[in-house]
């Protein structure tokens, strides 16, 4: 029994000076949440000291060890417990680390923060498209994925590929895909194409073609001019055209069938008599 008592009074003693160690150490901040606490393991008790555990001094392989206090049937040993460590919260910075487990195909890249990717369709027809994704700029989750790389647009099929290889888009007959269409009319055959901004691709007329109430037609199958005669016409009359010709007047046109960005606009005064 005074053994035993004895062994207890030494334990006792030895746990208050593992304590006392423990706090000369502690230089740092403490870690928040990890409270100390008593463990048991299968060869003795491991004593450690009460209240927060601190964070003495940060090394390569993580925290410093603590002191702990082991009774084992061979004695009592002051000794050290494994290194505590942490897991920190995971965060995207502007570029993706090297462990990132996320493999992209072919002409393909990793993306943080993944934009619009460009497809055929917006690289040929040169479409721009905002695309804001909003968990860019709030609280939400970053998330890593795979996006098209520079130079590159998804086909129809998901692929990506140059976009010189892109498909050009089909045209009606008599036209071609062309980068700024600048239409004729059978008005007006060689428009003035600088007066307008014509910065949208598009289908345009074939070389010798003019376009025609919405279609491209040869310029010889223009039909003939009907100059305006109508100079005498009674008040409140207007003057037609016989069938198989079309209006025109031999001075600056007040309107366009068909403008040269393509868009059709409405007639005006197309047949009225001459002012």
């Amino acid at each position: 029994m005074g053994r035993a008592y004895l062994l207890w009074i030494t334990t006792l003693l030895l746990g208050l000076l593992g304590f006392r160690i423990v706090e000369s150490q502690s230089t740092g901040p403490p870690i928040g949440g990890l409270n100390a606490s008593t463990s048991i393991s299968s060869n003795g008790t491991t004593l450690f000291s009460s209240g927060n555990v601190s964070n003495p001094t940060q090394t390569s392989t993580g925290l410093s060890p603590l002191v702990a206090l082991t009774t084992s049937s061979s004695g009592t040993n002051l000794t050290t417990s494994s290194p505590l460590t942490t897991t920190p919260k995971a965060t995207f910075n502007s570029s993706v680390s090297a462990s990132t487990n996320l493999t992209c195909g072919q002409n393909e890249e990793v993306s943080n923060c993944l934009p619009c990717e460009q497809s055929c369709d917006s690289a040929v027809r040169n479409i721009t498209t905002i695309c804001i994704n909003d968990l860019c700029f709030n609280d939400g989750p970053q998330f890593c994925d795979c996006s098209v790389a520079k130079g590159f647009a998804r086909d129809f099929n998901g692929k990506c590929i140059p976009h010189s290889q892109c498909p050009i888009p089909g045209c009606p007959s008599g036209q071609e895909w062309s980068k700024g269409p600048c239409d004729g009319t059978c008005e007006v055959p060689q428009p003035n194409c600088t007066l307008f901004n014509c910065s949208f691709p598009g289908c345009a007329c074939k070389p010798g073609y003019v376009r025609f109430y919405g279609q491209c037609i040869p310029q010889a199958m223009c039909p003939p001019r009907r100059e305006d005669r109508c100079g005498g016409c009674p008040a409140g009359k207007t003057c037609s055209h016989h069938e198989g010709y079309f209006f025109h007047r031999d001075r600056k046109p007040q309107c366009q069938w068909y403008n040269p960005c393509g868009f059709e606009v409405e007639e005006i005064d197309t047949y009225g008599p001459d002012k």
